[in-house]
């Protein structure tokens, strides 16, 4: 598969919008300590990837001159787009000019205040100013004493905020990513402390993602931090052991307090890669619908969930139900990509193909998004709260 999309996998193809992706860079000077990228990418000294702007220049181009609805694209998954390395190589740079020439919609997920500098702010501002942008400012703590042990060599939180409130101020439609959301860490200083800093960084929504490493990586993490590890739970959808995450009942305990606390101040909510989609309060999770222009969407278990929060789905008219759903909401399917380029087209139609195997998974689908259940060949909605 192309390096602009990611991987099919069975939780990415049934919960994630934004499949599109760019990496200006082939590794990370920030080396987080928790840091799940480094499983997928290069290590060592961070080089350009040259060959990714060709292949977006080529992507972009087409659906402009074609007049198609742009699927968005993340700036970027693996790596920090804006590390010190871009001041002279200008990579992600370069990416937002064709973006902005060709009016491709760029979501920027960054830790870096390299944002807030000429000539990259001149570039954002005017993007964001034709409706094609929106920045995903990342946490995983507020409090200085962990930022050090876990994120040394990025920006502090402090200057995050600083730079997210700078971007807001200049009309940059922006959002908060806890991520990853570790328990005790990422809440240190109170749910409605969080909730008080979005609102004062103008935050459209909040997206929480979960930390999740092996048990050793765990043990490290929060002996380092002087914590107790808290409860557990698989992350691996077959079989146990693996990458571990905290457990359901602990996120939901602290996700229903973040969200208590947003709505306060009209702040919507969403998780990532959780499927936890009843505490939702955005129609994405992420951010698409911040884009001040139309733009495309894929079919995920959202639409789903939606459907049957009024009515259970039978597995058998699945294909139909799916064609129904596309229409209704307007989505990218199977048999509306066929002006796409090839590279797009082949990629959304196999993660479409995924997305149909996960919803008739009884085993797997709930695991995914615990809001599903498959019974007697339906799919009905549960509570998790």
């Amino acid at each position: 598969m192309s390096e602009l999309f990611i991987n099919v996998s069975s939780i990415i193809s049934p919960l994630c919008y934004s499949i599109m992706k760019i990496e200006p860079y082939t590794s990370c000077s920030f080396n987080c300590a928790y840091c799940y990228a480094r499983w997928y990418r290069e290590q060592g000294k961070p080089e350009p990837k040259h060959d990714v702007l060709r292949d977006f220049l080529r992507v972009a181009r087409i659906i402009y001159r074609k007049q198609l609805k742009p699927l968005p694209i993340r700036l970027s998954t693996l790596v920090e787009p804006f590390q010190p390395i871009e001041c002279n190589e200008k990579m992600s740079l370069k990416i937002l000019e064709i973006a902005r020439k060709y009016n491709y919609p760029v979501i920027v997920n960054t830790k870096s205040t390299l944002l807030m500098k000429k000539p990259w702010l001149n570039v954002l501002t005017d993007m964001a100013n034709k409706g094609l942008l929106v920045v995903q400012f990342s946490f995983s703590t507020f409090e200085e004493k962990y930022c050090r042990i876990l994120e040394p060599k990025a920006p502090s939180f402090e200057e995050r905020i600083e730079s997210a409130s700078f971007l807001s101020d200049e009309g940059v439609p922006l959002v908060f990513r806890l991520s990853p959301y570790i328990p005790e860490v990422t809440n240190s200083i109170g749910f409605e402390a969080i909730a008080k800093i979005a609102k004062e960084c103008k935050v459209k929504h909040v997206i929480v993602e979960s930390i999740r490493l092996t048990k050793e990586e765990f043990n490290k993490i929060y002996s380092k931090l002087g914590l107790n590890i808290p409860y557990l739970e698989s992350y691996s959808l077959r079989n146990k052991g693996g990458l571990l995450r905290p457990s359901l009942e602990l996120r939901l305990e602290h996700y229903v307090q973040l969200v208590r606390e947003l709505k306060k101040y009209n702040i919507g909510f969403a998780t990532c890669k959780e499927g936890l989609y009843n505490l939702h309060s955005v129609s994405d999770c992420c951010g698409f619908y911040l884009f001040g222009r139309s733009v495309a969407k894929r079919i995920t278990l959202y639409e789903y969930f939606l459907e049957a929060e009024t009515k259970d789905l039978e597995l058998k008219l699945l294909e139909k139900i799916h064609s129904e759903l596309c229409r209704k909401y307007g989505m990218l399917c199977s048999y509306s990509v066929e002006n796409y380029p090839r590279v797009m087209k082949k990629s959304l139609k196999y993660h479409e193909k995924r997305l149909l195997k996960v919803l008739k998974d009884s085993e797997i689908l709930p695991k995914i998004a615990p809001v599903f259940t498959l019974c007697r060949d339906r799919l009905k909605v549960v509570s998790v709260t």
